[in-house]
């Protein structure tokens, strides 16, 4: 962070927590990581930054996840196809 001289400094808000598993980020792997684990019955922190979750797939970002493109291209590319192949 670049402070200009005589500028106050940003104070940070301190918050502490108590949990089994703490995972930061909240991108595809992070919120899947927390469901897992929530539901083996840990109790969970997921830290994310931004206001919605899901990493380059979410809303705001607007990325796809390849691999389900790669499913559906699959899937579509041998649609018209006949039982033979």
């Amino acid at each position: 962070m670049i402070y200009k001289e005589g500028e106050k400094k940003r104070s940070l808000r301190l918050e502490e927590q108590s949990a089994d598993l703490a995972i930061i980020g909240g991108g595809m792997s992070g919120v899947c990581a927390a469901i897992t684990a929530a539901r083996q019955g840990l109790s969970v922190l997921l830290v994310q930054d931004r206001p919605v979750l899901g990493g380059n797939a979410s809303s705001e970002v607007r990325l796809w996840i390849l691999g389900l493109l790669r499913i559906w291209v699959i899937i579509t590319a041998g649609a018209g196809k006949g039982s033979d192949g």
